[in-house]
Parts: structure tokens; sequence; C-alpha cells
């Protein structure tokens, strides 16, 4: 276990005073949003800009700030449909320190005065993953580098340390969602974009169109039958493909996932399906006809694309 910096108990601080404080008039941060194609998280802290650019309270007023921002949002993220990354630094003592470093180290993407009256920004990109394209944090690390060489030994007391967090909020709930519900509502119309002729087998990946129903993005994603049982997700994650790459891949177009941009990671010749709903407490599992679910068991037991992790989701893009 590293030792707690200085820093870390500055960035955790800001997160327990939330926005009463700092991000009321010295330090307010936008929403922060992940973005699952590209790997990053990106948070923006503002303060009050001085008259003088190069003043560096200010900027580390607003560098804090858009820290602490992101921190909370990387705790709210889904690592699996079922527990977030706030659950799994319940059951490991040395995790929280471990991503309040990773935040620490994030890479500052754009920073200068923003609005009127005149206000500092500083926006930061935290590391969803790791990969050749990308500078990574100390030690070269990622989120997945911190949650996936343990989720195997730690995903059980995390979905337990997960029912404990919702159950703690359930007084302030005004209505929950049943685990095993099957939704087919859209927030938005059925997607007007037809599926492509499908082309014979053998296939090389799984590309599943989810457009319309809001999926929420996690880190290891499920697909399920509308009765529950799952299709695939469940997998073991021990391999350095996996710490780089994700699970799965994250497009917002379908055309972009049947383009050469993800052949790498589908091959040239996906199976390509449409989702008919989502599932879970917080609709973060796809959910996938009977006959759809068939077809694709079949069809993996004759490549194995799903053991390879050559699957892409197609999201929709939140504003």
């Amino acid at each position: 276990m590293r030792p707690v910096k200085p820093w870390v108990g500055l960035i955790l601080a800001a997160v327990v005073a939330g926005s009463a404080g700092a991000a009321g008039k010295a330090g307010a941060a936008q929403r922060p949003r992940p973005d699952w194609p590209s790997g990053w998280l990106y948070a923006t802290g503002t303060a009050p800009a001085s008259e003088h650019d190069q003043d560096l309270t200010v900027h580390r007023a607003a560098r804090l700030a858009a820290e602490a921002s992101a921190l909370t949002a990387v705790e709210n993220l889904r690592v699996t449909p079922d527990a977030t990354v706030k659950a799994f630094e319940a059951v490991a003592d040395d995790l929280r320190p471990q991503i309040a470093a990773l935040v620490h180290d994030a890479r500052i993407v754009s920073q200068g005065p923003q609005g009127d009256p005149p206000l500092f920004a500083v926006t930061i990109a935290v590391p969803l993953r790791a990969g050749p394209d990308r500078a990574r944090g100390e030690g070269g690390t990622s989120l997945a580098h911190l949650i996936f060489p343990r989720l195997a030994a730690l995903r059980a007391k995390a979905v337990a340390a997960q029912k404990e967090i919702d159950q703690s909020k359930a007084a302030f709930s005004i209505q929950s969602v049943d685990a095993s519900a099957y939704d087919t509502s859209a927030k938005a119309p059925p997607p007007t974009k037809p599926l492509p002729p499908q082309r014979p087998g053998p296939y090389t990946g799984l590309v599943l169109d989810t457009t319309a129903f809001h999926l929420q993005a996690c880190m290891c994603p499920k697909i399920m039958r509308k009765d529950g049982s799952e299709v695939w997700g469940t997998v073991d994650v021990d391999s350095q493909y996996v710490i780089e790459h994700g699970i799965a891949g994250f497009v917002y177009d379908l055309d972009v996932a049947l383009s050469p941009a993800c052949r790498d990671r589908v091959g040239d010749n996906p199976l390509v399906l449409r989702a008919i709903g989502r599932q879970g407490s917080v609709w973060a599992s796809a959910v996938i006809s009977d006959e759809d679910a068939a077809l694709l068991k079949s069809e993996n037991a004759k490549t194995k694309f799903l053991d390879k992790f050559a699957v892409e989701f197609v999201i929709d893009k939140e504003e």
C-alpha cells in the first residue's frame, strides 16, 4: 500500500465539504462526465478569476475543485452493473487513497478564464483505462489498473457493500427498481438507423446496439435475457489486454462500431444485434431477445470471440 500523501487529504476534504463552501464561490465545479469510448473522465473546477492571469492561488483552487469533482464522479462509476467504485473502496482499505492519487495525477487538458463574471477554469482528464495512446498517472496507473487485477477477489464483497450503500439511501429514495426488472421503454424514439444485413459467420466479434435505451455504461457491462439470466459479462479479467482496452468497447454511433476504427476489437465480420431493453437497479445491463441470446451463444461456441473480449456496445451520448 502506497503511503497517503498530504494532498490526498485535501482532495478528500474537498469532497466531504461538497458544494457548500469551496464549490460555492472559490471552487465551483461543473458536472464531470466520463467519455467511455475514449476511456477518460473529464472534470472542470472553477475559482473567481484574478486580475493576474498567473495567480497561483486561483489556479490551485480551481484545480482542487476539479479534483474533488472528479473523485466523487469516479467513486460513483459502475465497475459492474451491481457495484460502484465506492463499493469496491469499502472492501479494500488501500483503494481510496490510490484512486485519490490517480485523480491528483490527472493531466490538465484546458485552463483559462471563463464566463462573465470571469472565472478561472481548469479541466482535468482521469484515465479510466490504460493504453499506448495516453499519458498515465503516477506509476503508470489507470482506474482499470487499480480495479481489474483484484476484481474476481472483491466482486462478491463489493456487491454486498453496494447493497448496504443502497439501503442507507433508501429512506431518501422516491422509488426503487427491482434488479430483475426488464424495461423496454426509451427516453428517445427507437433507433431509425437499421441494422445492416447480417453476413454469414463465422463471426469475429459482437456489436450490440443499445441506442434509445440510455444504458448506463460501466467497466464490466453485462448482456442479459429478459428473464434476468446472464448471457455474458461475468468474466476473468486478469489479462493486460483488458486493463488497457476494457472488457468491452463503447462508441456512440453504429457506423463507427462497424468501421475500420473498431476493427482491432471486433474484427472484420462482427455479429450485429440490437438490444430490446435494459435491466438492473440502475439500468446498466443490456437485454437481448431469447432468440438473439441463443444465436450469440451458438456463434461464440465456434470462434470464442466473447472470450477474447471482442465486444463493442453502441450507447447513447448523454448531454
